[in-house]
């Protein structure tokens, strides 16, 4: 390789032959793994990593396990709601459905407490609007401060807290009280609108079997409301087709996370991608604030001035109630094969950046095996 002297690839490349292996089913790559037929592991279960490496390789350290922070942004991951439906229209409905949502239960019930809960559309991150909002910020924000949530631009935003009785009840009285102002109440232990009398009822759209057990959580909080919520498995076509037709009612997304934002922005939030098939803009946000913002982020000349703007949209985002903040792993779970080895301090985006082989560029192997 002409490169490989050359000071951005010092201590890189260290293995003739990296082969990398595509495994169908999860428990039979884990299997693989345990027998040594490939090296390295990012594990992805929280419930494998503190359950299942209790075997003899693990035992006589063999097999290396670590969990490493990372300073990767992470964006979000939550239930969007679909806000063509006019079930969702309305800003105060989808602010009371994010507070039951239980993440310190399902946290430690489902996931050993491996998670963190998502505060921002720019989470962990520089870019995540945090306290009080700037000078900067409120100067972007003047002209559009009927969309800012004002608890927000003063504070920033913190994601609801159940995990007791206390807690969830507490959120519920809030919740009601955000339904009650939109227009819906209880008749008969059901949430009907007050003026038609049609019952709040809607899907969760999902793709995969293992989503099923937190929408159904989440779903069982929102009956205490009187709110009757489906839970639909479909195969990834159909839900592929749906969610780019935005035929859908809520369902989990994740909007990746940078941290140079830019273009990409507006397909994601833009008042124009909203009614485009395909796109990103899955909640249907069509809010001019917004929109006003993107571009300030889009034509910022400086980092300060990126960070500004993207502060400034994660305030909006967050002031409109798109999404029911879920959670994301604010650490790499790895596990290797003691013959490898890796550098003392990891990149900045942490080892599980950038896919399967990227750390491999900087590890290398003790021995010829």
């Amino acid at each position: 390789y002409w490169g490989q002297n050359l000071p951005i690839n010092v201590g890189r490349n260290n293995f003739d032959t990296i082969k990398i292996e595509s495994f169908r089913d999860e428990n039979a790559k884990f299997e693989a793994f345990k027998k040594g037929l490939f090296s390295v592991r990012f594990e992805g279960s929280p419930d494998r990593w503190v359950n299942g490496y209790d075997f003899n390789a693990v035992r006589n350290a063999l097999i290396v396990r670590d969990q490493v922070e990372h300073n990767r942004p992470m964006g979000l991951l939550g239930y969007a709601f679909n806000t063509r439906n006019p079930l969702f229209a309305d800003n105060r409905v989808r602010a009371a459905l994010i507070k039951p949502f239980d993440f310190e239960w399902v946290n430690t019930n489902f996931f050993h407490g491996a998670y963190t809960r998502s505060q921002s559309f720019f989470d962990n991150s520089d870019l995540r609007a945090k306290g009080p909002a700037s000078a900067a910020e409120r100067a972007l924000l003047a002209p559009w401060m009927a969309y800012v949530d004002p608890d927000i631009l003063e504070h920033g935003w913190t994601a609801p807290v159940n995990g007791n009785r206390d807690n969830a009840r507490n959120n519920a009285r809030s919740a009601m009280a955000l339904l009650n102002a939109a227009g819906w109440e209880i008749k008969e232990g059901k949430l009907v609108h007050a003026v038609t009398g049609a019952p709040f009822e809607f899907e969760i759209l999902l793709s995969d079997r293992s989503q099923e057990r937190i929408a159904l959580n989440y779903a069982a909080s929102l009956k205490r409301l009187g709110i009757k919520v489906g839970v639909r498995v479909v195969d990834s076509a159909q839900f592929q087709q749906r969610l780019q037709s935005f035929e859908f009612d809520m369902v989990p997304f994740r909007w990746a996370g940078t941290l140079s934002p830019g273009n990409e922005q507006a397909y994601r939030w833009g008042s124009q991608a909203a009614d485009q098939a395909g796109s990103y803009n899955v909640a249907g946000v069509k809010n001019p604030a917004v929109d006003d913002i993107i571009q300030k982020l889009v034509q910022a000349k400086t980092r300060e001035e990126l960070v500004t703007a993207a502060r400034a949209l994660d305030r909006l985002l967050l002031s409109g109630s798109y999404a029911v903040p879920l959670y994301y792993q604010a650490s790499d779970r790895i596990a290797w094969w003691s013959e490898i080895r890796h550098p003392q301090r990891p990149p900045l985006l942490g080892w599980g950046y950038g896919g399967a082989d990227f750390p491999l560029s900087t590890w290398w192997m003790t021995s010829d095996n």
